[in-house]
């Protein structure tokens, strides 16, 4: 199964904290709280350090690819053009986005591979959730929910969580309009499915 590509290891930056021993360091205070949910071509970020004001980030990430003669991504190494764009969000929608995590008791999803009749297959589109606070740690891939929301409860749960998160933060339109700053050429997107970008936007400034 195809892994996530991740901008940041919540569990490096715990383990950073505990080498350091920083008492700055946000996983050294109790209440602090940080969510992760991420899909192939975005990451949300969530945290708070007194469960009363919250911060939050969303990151679009891509990677440039030369295609085969049949236009397709190749199986060779990819590409070192990688790009990505953090936009911050206000505490407001932070904090919504939390209270979504708790609406849909996605605190309580238990690992996919727990989960009788929720499978993974060969393409579609993995979520990993991640979250951390005091001395606890969770991270889990689930693959393509929105398959199974008639038959698993847990799935229809991740499935209404990932629709309230696109109408709350409009991903689709965020990662096309990061998408329109990025040099003409092919960009990998969710599963199998690719994105050529035939010209470059003018006037725009790149991503990094």
């Amino acid at each position: 199964m195809k892994r996530l590509i991740f901008l940041l290891s919540i569990w490096g930056q715990i383990a950073y904290a505990q080498q350091t021993k920083s008492s700055t360091s946000a996983y050294t205070i109790v209440n602090t709280l940080h969510i992760r949910f991420a899909s192939e071509i975005q990451a949300i970020d969530i945290w708070t350090i007194d469960s009363l004001t919250f911060s939050g980030t969303l990151t679009n990430f891509t990677r440039k690819f030369k295609p085969d003669k049949l236009g397709q991504k190749p199986k060779s190494a990819p590409s070192k053009e990688f790009y990505s764009q953090i936009s911050q969000l206000d505490s407001n929608t932070a904090q919504k986005v939390y209270q979504l995590f708790k609406e849909k008791a996605i605190f309580d999803l238990p690992p996919q591979n727990s989960i009788a009749g929720w499978r993974s297959g060969l393409d579609g589109v993995t979520y990993q959730i991640e979250y951390a606070y005091s001395n606890y740690y969770f991270s889990e891939i689930y693959w393509t929910p929105q398959i199974f929301v008639h038959t698993i409860e847990e799935a229809k749960r991740l499935s209404e969580l990932i629709q309230e998160l696109e109408k709350l933060l409009n991903l689709q339109n965020s990662f096309e309009n990061f998408i329109d700053l990025l040099p003409k050429g092919y960009y990998t997107l969710e599963g199998i499915i690719k994105l050529e970008k035939k010209q470059a936007t003018k006037n725009k400034r790149h991503a990094k």
